[in-house]
């Protein structure tokens, strides 16, 4: 969706789009993408894109939305997992318990 509608931006005058970050092509658009999922100036990019179409400020809303919910998640799962996987450590032996209890 951003190589269609925002392939034209090479640079911004705000910074978040430039020659490696940007959607002319699939390549740069998933560098772009990811960039943007750590938290690194997508405010920028969407400011950036804003300039040629107002309504990207609609598509850069939802994708940290979007991705901040997956993450969060994610995020989630792990630490349940974890404590799955310890508990069930400390059911199975209880020798054992002392060096789950040490990690």
């Amino acid at each position: 969706m951003g190589l269609r509608f925002y392939g034209n931006i090479k640079t911004g005058k705000y910074g978040g789009l430039d020659e490696h970050t940007n959607f002319s092509s699939i390549y740069n658009a998933v560098v772009t993408l990811m960039k943007a999922e750590t938290g690194e100036g997508w405010n920028s990019m969407m400011h950036d894109t804003m300039e040629e179409n107002w309504s990207a400020c609609f598509f850069w809303v939802t994708f940290v939305i979007l991705k901040v919910y997956i993450l969060l998640n994610v995020v989630i799962a792990l630490i349940f997992d974890k404590l799955q996987e310890r508990a069930y450590q400390k059911a199975a032996d209880p020798d054992t318990s002392i060096l789950v209890d040490a990690i």
